[in-house]
């Protein structure tokens, strides 16, 4: 979970312009009004509006990542998947199931590595986030 206290001249503006800068969708942001701002008397005395936005960037990771990861393997012909996904210690997990497990695991991981470092490549987190993505195919990293 992420705070932001951001102002401007409207609290829908605010919340317009932010969701567009941080390109983020409107369903993993809440936000609480804490000053409505005032216009003033011709533009003298005016006030910013402030709000607080909430946003949960862990789901919206969790569910790009997920999405990504499933059309990837859609495109390279693994259809028949089901991907799980777990989050444990700031670490989101994309657990792969399928009958393709060796072939998706690849000799020495090198497969799973090649999976896993395009998820890197497309997902982009900031380098300042916590949050890491690591790929799993039948929970071959665990053991």
């Amino acid at each position: 979970m992420r705070f932001f206290e951001v102002e401007g001249d409207t609290p829908k503006l605010i919340l317009a312009q932010f969701l567009k800068e941080q390109n983020i969708p409107d369903e993993y942001v809440e936000y609480e009004v804490i000053d409505e701002g005032s216009k003033g008397l011709f533009g003298l005395g005016k006030k910013n509006a402030k709000i607080k936005i909430k946003y949960n960037d862990i789901e919206h990771i969790k569910r790009k990542s997920r999405m990504i990861l499933s059309d990837t393997l859609e495109k390279a012909g693994f259809n028949d998947v089901h991907i799980s996904t777990e989050i444990n210690n700031n670490k989101i997990i994309l657990n792969i199931e399928s009958d393709y497990t060796e072939l998706l695991i690849g000799k020495h991981a090198q497969t799973l590595d090649a999976i896993q470092y395009l998820m890197d490549k497309m997902i982009k987190l900031d380098e300042n986030s916590e949050l890491s993505v690591v790929v799993d195919v039948a929970s071959y990293r665990q053991r």
